[in-house]
């Protein structure tokens, strides 16, 4: 059916992409190429980019007294016109025409050189640019990927040091068989660990009737310590007891 323009689909599978072709017509030297016969250029059936069901076929085949221009306005169906000649580039637009004065343009090709390209459409044109950024922006994270380390110590961490990734990865691997008895904390988790205690206690402070002494069997072993040393300092207690003259015992009274 002629009545609705066909858009170019470029994702359809079994269908080339028109954007990735090029026709060259052999039987026409670039050289030869003008504004006035550049869209007879264009409109030949060995052009992938020519409808051979649009107006300008029938025309060519109905009108052959009329030029191709002046039929064109009084059909309805795809269309190919002439949009802009600068030698040597020149522009087709493919169009729906649905009355003399109403058209709406489906694509734009241009030549060069004798060399005819579709011009792209915004959407084709926005998706292009998206996935190339997208596809740089993989390959970027892929590559910072590789630099990135976790330690248990440390957390994650950046280390673009090594020469390859494999590289620093068995390294990172062999330092810590080497050293299994390291502590696994930083000097901020120290700092940081006696300050929270430090506020507990400032918080919760230890009741006063609460003291601590030795154990028992060391407070045993403090007084016998204790004892001992005066004993040498002062002597025995009982010098002294036997330095003092024996009591003698009086004879009883005479009767």
């Amino acid at each position: 059916m002629m009545g609705m323009p066909r858009m170019p689909m470029h994702g359809a599978p079994g269908m080339p992409n028109l954007l990735h072709m090029t026709f060259e017509n052999p039987h026409w030297p670039p050289n030869h190429i003008n504004p006035d016969n550049y869209l007879d250029y264009f409109c030949i059936q060995e052009n992938p980019f020519y409808e051979k069901e649009s107006n300008n076929q029938q025309a060519r085949m109905q009108s052959a007294a009329m030029r191709v221009e002046e039929v064109l306005p009084n059909m309805t169906g795809i269309q190919y016109v002439k949009w802009k000649a600068a030698p040597p580039l020149y522009i087709v637009c493919k169009q729906h025409r649905y009355s003399p004065t109403q058209v709406t343009p489906v694509a734009y090709y241009y030549i060069v050189n004798g060399v005819i390209y579709q011009a792209p459409d915004l959407y084709s044109y926005t998706q292009s640019r998206l996935l190339s950024a997208a596809d740089s922006l993989r390959k970027g994270f892929d590559e910072a990927m590789k630099y990135a380390r976790y330690n248990v110590a440390k957390g994650y961490y950046w280390d673009f040091k090594g020469a390859s990734a494999s590289q620093g990865k068995d390294d990172e691997a062999q330092e810590e068989k080497e050293k299994p008895q390291q502590a696994r904390s930083t000097n901020f988790q120290n700092h940081r660990t006696d300050a929270l205690l430090k506020l507990l206690f400032d918080q919760f402070p230890p009741a006063s009737g609460l003291e601590i002494g030795p154990r028992p069997e060391e407070q045993r072993d403090v007084d016998r310590m204790e004892v001992d040393g005066n004993v040498e300092k002062n002597g025995p207690s009982s010098s002294s007891s036997s330095s003092a003259p024996p009591t003698q015992m009086q004879p009883p009274p005479a009767r």
